[in-house]
């Protein structure tokens, strides 16, 4: 199994880039997704342009559309968004230059491409927002982008989305987990970890503490090591993508 640990939040605060630049040297994360709207963005950057080696993908941030507009969070941070929202032309267009905006921001900073994209909260998986974005990676040779089965109420709609990212020619990992939860490696050709870790200081979250020392551990390396994972990049999967869908 092709196997990306992705840290999300990168670039949102120090704490957080510290743990995450720990975890790349440790050999535990291939990739992170750079928060170009973060307090502590343009370091990350500067660390991603400096380690091309570090898989790096654009966490878009759209979360001051949904808020401005009052639309509440579910138990798992997901913003409580109807279809009937996207069809107004304003949003359509915020979404859009948002996107666009951001895009570049992460060229500036890193100097490169991003080589996937993924949603602060997930919001870019939204049928509609796929609509909007999709065509944009294209433009832009962003190779591929988070997709989650998890995120729709439906198999339809988790169906629908990833047959959008298909037909933009995206590539996408087969299975999703979260936090140090890791798939049986015969479960399928490729699977994303998404992991959130800072480091244990005062003001920080204690589950993001918690989660770097578990990333951190040796035992979480010999795990890695001993079920036989094909650990790498976003960048990988779109050089050679997997056939199981």
């Amino acid at each position: 199994m092709k196997l990306v640990i992705n840290a999300d939040d990168y670039g949102m605060r120090a704490s957080i880039d510290a743990a995450v630049e720990s975890l790349f040297e440790l050999g535990v994360l291939q990739s992170a997704s750079l928060l170009v709207t973060g307090a502590s963005a343009r370091d990350a950057g500067a660390f991603l342009r400096s380690h091309p080696e570090c898989g790096a993908g654009l966490h878009l941030d759209l979360d001051s559309i949904f808020s401005a507009a009052g639309f509440g969070k579910d138990d798992h941070g997901r913003f409580l968004v109807p279809d009937i929202f996207f069809e107004q032309e304003e949003v359509t267009a915020a979404i859009h230059d948002r996107t666009l905006a951001q895009l570049e921001s992460f060229r500036l900073m890193t100097g490169r491409t991003p080589d996937h994209l993924d949603g602060h909260h997930h919001a870019h998986l939204f049928i509609p927002v796929l609509g909007i974005i999709l065509p944009l990676l294209r433009q832009h040779r962003v190779p591929a982008i988070r997709c989650l089965s998890s995120f729709y109420p439906t198999g339809w709609q988790a169906g629908a989305a990833r047959e959008l990212i298909r037909e933009a020619g995206l590539v996408t990992t087969r299975l999703f987990f979260e936090g140090v939860d890791l798939p049986g490696p015969q479960d399928a050709c490729s699977a994303e970890v998404m992991v959130h870790p800072a480091m244990p200081v005062a003001a920080e979250e204690k589950w993001r503490a918690r989660e770097y020392a578990a990333l951190a551990d040796e035992a979480f390396r010999l795990r890695l090591v001993s079920a036989g994972y094909e650990l790498c990049t976003f960048a990988d999967l779109a050089a050679v993508p997997c056939q199981c869908d």
